[in-house]
């Protein structure tokens, strides 16, 4: 009966949850030993508890930052006596507090009181300022999941990121890697986008069609709108055709189309989110390949003028505020398609790179060149983006067998 009592429940990275003995545990091999750790006794709490503790100790595993004493995950094996040790100059939170003296000049008053005054308060709830060294970013966010949700916490460390990485760009920190880019793909807090539980559905080529020729003709404007939603048509193209994130598109400047070797190429380095121009996600610059199709579209976008050569100015000629976008343009006007029955159902914006993702999938271009020109990684595309096809229907085996 061993197989019963010791049953894996579910893996994260090299981490396995399993039963055993009435109790959810941990178990993990690494450099040789086999290491274990009781969690509960089973219950959706532990199992909530199992599932965050493992991803905080494979993250830890992939940074070089795993303790091998186990007291990091589990209080009941540190001792009473305590070390005292010289901390670090700088750590998190004074990494933010420098960002924000640096950007105050550069960021909307509004992005400041709202945004800023959240991460602010997030990091006022942390009691123990050892949490804030770099080398405790899987123990700051098992601490801060106990107070705050998972979305909340996904826009938060959106800003320390920025933080983080522009201090490192200018020398006031020396860190070869940032422990809190890892968190999203570790799975301990929310991928961006407009919703903490964001679906991989995609759109389908008619109904995209549909939704182009909505903002096209201003299908759904409001009789009292000053500007039409055909302003933002050639964004919403562009983001279809490119599956890049909004935030990229935003960013975009006329200068960021590149004409080299009779090639036409978008070099996606920085984007607009949330009042701070940034770089990508991923801190990397890609030049994605325009097609024929694409550069038949991007040379009839007409040219706004505005101070920053932006490709798609807002309609006062600064960045498109993009939760302004989704709430008041792209929200009213897809939900209005699904009501009258035009399209099959809503998606945010966010989702058109879902759909180009599983578009390029489904024609065959393998998932590294995927990840290359969009800007992500063949393990993302799989458990984030690609979409799975409803309507396939299994073909016949060919097998002969009497009825």
């Amino acid at each position: 009966m061993q197989h019963l009592e010791n049953k894996k429940v579910s893996r994260t990275g090299r981490v396995s949850i399993e039963s055993f003995k009435g109790s959810y545990r941990l178990r993990w091999t690494l450099q040789g030993k086999t290491h274990n750790l009781t969690i509960g006794s089973i219950s959706k709490e532990s199992l909530k508890i199992a599932q965050t503790k493992s991803s905080q100790i494979d993250l830890d595993i992939a940074l070089g930052q795993f303790d091998s004493t186990l007291v990091k995950y589990d209080s009941r094996k540190a001792t009473q006596t305590t070390t005292a040790g010289k901390q670090p100059e700088h750590n998190l939170k004074t990494v933010w507090e420098q960002y924000k003296a640096l950007m105050v000049g550069k960021v909307e008053a509004t992005t400041q009181k709202t945004t800023w005054t959240q991460v602010d308060r997030c990091l006022a709830s942390v009691s123990d300022p050892v949490l804030f060294n770099f080398n405790q970013a899987s123990s700051l966010i098992v601490c801060l999941l106990g107070k705050y949700k998972a979305g909340t916490l996904s826009r938060v460390f959106d800003d320390l990121n920025a933080a983080f990485n522009l201090c490192n760009e200018i020398g006031t920190i020396n860190e070869t890697k940032n422990p809190y880019s890892a968190l999203k793909k570790r799975g301990l807090i929310d991928s961006d986008g407009e919703s903490g539980n964001r679906t991989r559905e995609a759109f389908s080529n008619q109904d995209l069609e549909t939704i182009w020729e909505a903002f096209k003709n201003n299908r759904y404007v409001p009789n009292k709108s000053q500007f039409p939603h055909s302003y933002y048509y050639p964004f919403v193209q562009f983001c279809t055709l490119t599956g890049c994130r909004p935030e990229e598109a935003i960013a975009l400047t006329w200068d960021d189309i590149k004409h080299e070797s009779n090639r036409v190429w978008v070099d996606f380095c920085k984007a607009f989110s949330k009042g701070v121009l940034k770089g990508t996600k991923t801190g990397e610059v890609r030049l994605f390949p325009v097609n024929d199709e694409l550069k038949n579209y991007i040379e009839s976008f007409p040219r706004i003028q505005n101070e920053n050569n932006l490709i798609f100015p807002s309609v006062k000629g600064k960045y498109i505020d993009q939760h302004n976008f989704s709430s008041r343009r792209w929200r009213v006007i897809v939900t209005r398609l699904v009501a009258d029955g035009a399209i099959e159902r809503y998606l945010p914006c966010y989702n058109l790179r879902h759909g180009y993702i599983t578009h390029l999938a489904r024609l065959g271009v393998d998932v590294a060149t995927i990840g290359r020109i969009c800007g992500t990684s063949p393990e993302m595309i799989v458990s984030h983006y690609l979409s799975p096809n409803n309507d396939y229907i299994p073909p016949s085996l060919g097998i002969t067998i009497s009825l």
